[in-house]
């Protein structure tokens, strides 16, 4: 949060007014922005920080739902709320919530700000409000006690039992959660407590805050996505980290899942950074307390072309209208590739703020970033897979797999310069180009390419001339909506052995079959286990092996996917089926006679031994599976494929034994053996190896 949000007026006239708002004129300034057609296909992923404003006498929710906005973030504020210990001033975020529930704009709320009674000597970090916009506040007035706009000192008693009568922080998040749980349900811990301009406690303190938060929120609306505070992260790089340790300690079994169901993360003006970060990030998380998913609650860039006061003055890492065009869509692509699950820009507007970021003016006019903001929520969704990024030639690729338009490569220059021209391979005849203005145009392969001019980067604002945003991005849509066919062929009904052959069939029509899947499962209803993929499926691979780990009846089932990442339908039920025989029947035949003259031949008047000779079959980790005493021995039986050892011992005589290799197999694997016993003095032995 760079700033503090200031909440305007709005009455309960307005919300009646937005139930059958359905159209309002969208203001453009003379030498710019158009909006696209309203965005009614965009997922959850998106939203905007503080949406819910009123500017000249308009709401900007319905704004924002036109963008694609589906969230809006924005202060629950203790010092506001609880002004008077005891006394809730709820009705002003009633009107809030409800004007954006009626826009179909869903709300994360942040609580924090200590009230002033809860701290004990707090000095102020954040600047005062100006009192003369109190009254204006939807709170109004906001704090007849404390004007202060975040206060950012811990409360008192948070070591007390999180529903204690004493431990105040804990009752006021359990008040407001409880008051808005029909409306509300992702509640943030705090905002951005590695920076102290909002949190001056310790990590081990921000743990304690967060533990305390998590089970009151949960006490009162159990289903509630809990987020741990929107890191600023560089402020403090390593204060998440030792808030882990932290969290460990207090739940080192994870049973309460350290105490927070997703992280947020603030991450603004170089879009490179997002991916950097946030995988230093995940990589903590999976050696310390667990992944969890991750939010991006703020993100965006500062307009130095249109800064308040001082216009067209340039500063580190902040770009100019048109350059965060192009942040809004290259952020998002990095953010949705490195796995973050949401994304809320900063913001909607500039109201109070002293830096411009806003998708809109305050005058309601677009900037360029509002209609970038409406092709992403358009077009970046519904995928199925994400891969990149991808770096080549100073080119930046993401792609997206399987949306509803079929494969979208985002694709822009990271350098600065000049213009390059890069080549793409085609895998269908004609595409659609789509750049940051929403403006298409229908591209036709050459060669199996399509040549894509990808303008220069121009914003070079960061930390020695570094280059925070590439140039403007360009969308290619390879269209293909129609699904692959593939099919297993028939398996015989019983497989002997522990190697299932697999064919199949796989084809499309129209970008042309990638690769196949399979999954196995030992009952009709599964689980299924993938066993076949890319790297064994690839480049038109329509036969392979695979291995049954047990015997009995296994199921396959499978689905091919094309070059635009479609995925055929699973099948309702397994498609093949085969019993897998892992056993063979022995028949073994042994007679014995004393090879008196170790030569390893019955000679003539060479007998059997007169001595007690006893013989065992016994498997290869020396388990006897069976044993005779005589001279010769016939056994037939049924016994599972592999190692085998026959052992031979007779008094006097040197032991002799057998190495047998059983495989499976429908037929009586047959063994005839006369085995000549050498006396003991003779030390010559070589014991004789049997394969079928």
């Amino acid at each position: 949060m760079k700033t503090r949000a200031r909440f305007l007026n709005i009455s309960a006239t307005i919300i009646l007014a937005l139930a059958a708002l359905t159209f309002s004129v969208l203001m453009v300034r003379g030498d710019e922005v158009i909006p696209l057609p309203d965005v009614t296909e965009a997922d959850s992923r998106l939203g905007t920080a503080y949406t819910f404003y009123t500017s000249s006498g308009q709401p900007l929710p319905p704004y924002a739902y036109r963008a694609g906005s589906r969230w809006d973030r924005f202060d629950f504020s203790w010092n506001k709320i609880e002004d008077v210990q005891g006394i809730f001033n709820f009705p002003p975020y009633d009107l809030i919530v409800d004007l954006d529930r009626a826009n179909g704009i869903d709300v994360i709320g942040i609580l924090g700000s200590s009230a002033k009674w809860a701290t004990v000597n707090c000095s102020v970090v954040n600047a005062e409000q100006d009192q003369g916009n109190l009254n204006a506040a939807p709170t109004g007035p906001l704090a007849v006690h404390d004007n202060v706009g975040w206060r950012a000192c811990p409360p008192v008693n948070l070591d007390l039992p999180w529903d204690h009568k004493d431990n105040y922080w804990g009752n006021f998040v359990y008040t407001t959660v409880s008051h808005f749980k029909d409306k509300v349900h992702v509640w943030e811990i705090w905002n951005e407590p590695d920076w102290d301009a909002f949190w001056t406690g310790t990590p081990a303190q921000y743990a304690q805050l967060l533990k305390v938060a998590y089970q009151a929120v949960k006490a009162a609306d159990h289903d509630a996505v809990v987020l741990m505070g929107g890191l600023a992260y560089w402020f403090e790089p390593n204060f998440y980290s030792e808030v882990f340790d932290q969290l460990m300690v207090m739940d080192p079994f994870g049973i309460d899942t350290y105490y927070f169901d997703t992280l947020s993360l603030h991450l603004y003006s170089d879009v490179y950074n997002i991916s950097l970060v946030t995988q230093g990030i995940k990589n903590k998380m999976a050696s310390s307390v667990g992944l969890h998913p991750i939010w991006l609650t703020e993100v965006g860039v500062p307009l130095w072309d249109e800064r308040p006061n001082y216009p067209n003055t340039r500063y580190d890492n902040a770009a100019t209208i048109h350059e965060a065009a192009s942040f809004v869509i290259q952020s998002y692509a990095e953010s949705r590739a490195v796995g973050i699950d949401k994304y809320i820009f900063f913001r909607m507007h500039d109201e109070a703020m002293g830096e411009a970021f806003g998708l809109m003016r305050n005058d309601r006019s677009l900037r360029p970033a509002y209609v970038a903001y409406q092709v992403t929520a358009r077009y970046l969704q519904g995928e199925n897979q994400i891969s990149g990024p991808f770096t080549n030639d100073g080119v930046r690729r993401i792609t997206y797999w399987g949306t509803p338009r079929g494969r979208i490569d985002v694709i822009w220059n990271i350098a600065g310069g000049d213009p390059v021209d890069y080549a793409h391979p085609a895998v269908l005849p004609s595409a659609t180009l789509v750049d940051v203005r929403g403006v298409t145009q229908t591209l036709t392969a050459v060669n199996g390419v399509y040549t894509l001019s990808l303008e220069a980067a121009t914003a070079n604002t960061g930390v020695a001339g570094k280059y925070i945003i590439g140039g403007s991005p360009l969308l290619l849509i390879q269209t293909d909506t129609v699904l692959p066919q593939s099919a297993l062929h028939p398996l015989p009904a019983t497989t002997y052995g522990s190697v299932v052959t697999l064919t199949w069939d796989i084809s499309d029509a129209h970008s042309g079959a990638w690769f196949f899947e399979v999954d196995r499962a030992n009952s009709l209803t599964g689980p299924w286990i993938n066993i076949l993929s890319w790297n064994e499926t690839k480049n038109g691979i329509t036969q392979t092996a695979t291995l049954a780990p047990d015997a009995g009846v296994w199921y396959f089932r499978s689905r091919a996917r094309d070059n635009v990442g479609n995925w055929e339908e699973w099948p309702a039920g397994p498609e093949v089926t085969t019993t897998v025989n892992l056993s063979r029947t022995l028949a073994l035949s042994v007679t014995t006679f004393m090879d008196a003259n170790s030569n390893n031949f019955k000679d003539p008047g060479e007998v059997p031994p007169t001595q007690i000779t006893t013989m065992a079959l016994m498997s290869a980790a020396g388990e006897t599976i069976a044993q005779t005493t005589g001279n010769q021995w016939f056994y037939q039986g049924t016994v599972p494929e592999g190692d085998y050892i026959l052992q031979i011992k007779s008094v006097g005589l040197l032991p002799d034994t057998v190495h047998l290799s059983i495989r499976a197999g429908a037929d009586i694997w047959a063994v005839a053996s006369e085995r000549g016993l050498k006396p003991v003095t003779d030390q010559v032995y070589t014991p004789l190896l049997l394969r079928q």
